[in-house]
């Protein structure tokens, strides 16, 4: 043999027990394919306008990361809402005629604002207007009562004397000393006396009610004065809260010109773009993924592959934002499976496998990249690993089993 075959025999020896050492030893891994993208492991946080109003500024943009507290965008508060001026200084009116009333129910004089004035000024003109008819009045049923009285009295002690004068003028009649004519004309006049007197006696007691009635008068004019004083009062008092309120709510809604970020997180969805866009309250603004929490892989598991895949079982995953071959793959573990199969618009079913990554960065020359929502990613779901040689004797093994089979049992 010469030495050129002994060689390459030699060579040959070599190469084949390498190979052969490389198959039995060397493993490759036998994993489930799936296809889906990043989402966040957390619930999307919506952020809604507090109020009406105009964009002043956007401070972020999508994709963004924001840490909690940080500005997302001011608004200018619709002119309904910025009128906190205006109802400071209808307060200040307010209070002042307030207490320009609380003087005027003493009987003194106080200054308010010219509204104010012009109303007490009416109201006062209005009061003592009745209140001098009403005194006039008063006065005059006094004074008639007091004459009628003086009247009666007078009529009652004539009464008194006549009546006196009679008994006396019957006993001379008795005796002879005058005639029944004189007897008779002096008992006429006690009559009308008496007649007077109990006419006098009635116009007393309608006099005195007359006064009384004036008295009455005079009194509730003053009450109804002071009733509408404090009438006033109340009505300035309620509009006063009202106002107060309305100061308060300004106030909040000045708080609320600045919307922040609740959490740290990544501006997900933006719905304003710009300086001047309308926003009504409650309206979405931003949707912010919380960072927190990280990322996930969501993945579509075709149906006869879901049996290969259980809980804590080992995947990874490439990202097509981040070249295999540049930045490799990202390990990590199944945490769950939809307990029900999903159909697709084609109608194909499959089942939804979410895998949470090692790390929630990709690091490449000292750079680092967050994983974001929506970057599209292919997972291999590794269900054993199996050494290279097994991969060549396995199917010839399958086959010599069913060559050698009980045809009946194949």
């Amino acid at each position: 043999m010469s030495r050129a075959s002994i060689m390459f025999t030699i060579l040959f020896g070599v190469a084949f027990f390498a190979i052969a050492g490389w198959m039995m030893t060397g493993t490759l891994e036998e994993s489930v394919p799936g296809a889906g993208e990043m989402v966040p492991k957390g619930k999307l946080r919506m952020i809604r306008a507090p109020l009406n109003g105009t964009v002043r500024q956007v401070h972020v943009r999508e994709n963004e990361i924001v840490k909690a507290g940080d500005i997302l965008v001011e608004l200018d508060l619709a002119p309904g809402e910025i009128e906190e001026s205006r109802f400071s200084d209808k307060l200040q009116i307010l209070k002042s005629e307030i207490t320009a009333l609380k003087s005027a129910s003493h009987g003194e004089v106080g200054t308010g604002s010219s509204t104010s004035t012009a109303w007490m000024a009416a109201a006062q003109q209005a009061y003592q207007s009745r209140l001098e008819s009403a005194k006039l009045q008063a006065s005059r049923t006094s004074h008639e009562y007091q004459e009628v009285l003086e009247r009666e009295a007078r009529t009652q002690e004539l009464l008194a004397q006549d009546e006196e004068q009679l008994v006396k003028y019957r006993k001379l009649y008795e005796a002879g000393g005058i005639s029944k004519v004189e007897l008779s004309e002096f008992e006429q006049r006690v009559m009308r006396l008496r007649t007077d007197a109990t006419v006098l006696v009635e116009e007393v007691q309608a006099r005195r009610l007359a006064k009384e009635q004036a008295q009455q008068q005079l009194a509730e004019i003053s009450a109804g004065f002071q009733e509408r004083l404090l009438q006033r009062m109340v009505d300035l008092q309620k509009d006063v809260v009202d106002l107060e309120h309305s100061l308060d709510q300004t106030a909040l809604a000045q708080e609320k010109r600045v919307v922040t970020s609740p959490i740290n997180g990544i501006i997900h969805q933006q719905s304003v773009r710009g300086d001047g866009d309308e926003v009504m309250s409650g309206e979405n603004l931003f949707s912010v993924v919380p960072l927190d929490e990280g990322m996930v892989a969501e993945v579509k598991v075709s149906n006869r592959d879901l049996s290969y895949i259980h809980i804590d079982q080992a995947a990874a995953l490439s990202l097509e934002a981040f070249p295999v071959q540049k930045f490799g793959r990202l390990m990590g573990k199944v945490t769950a499976i939809s307990p029900s199969s999903v159909k697709d618009d084609s109608g194909q079913s499959y089942y939804l496998v979410y895998i949470q990554p090692d790390k929630q960065v990709f690091e490449n020359d000292g750079g680092k990249h967050l994983l974001r929502p929506g970057m599209t990613v292919s997972a291999d779901l590794i269900t054993r690993q199996k050494s290279i040689l097994s991969f060549l004797t396995e199917p010839l093994g399958f086959k010599l089993d069913r060559a050698f089979r009980d045809p009946s049992n194949r």
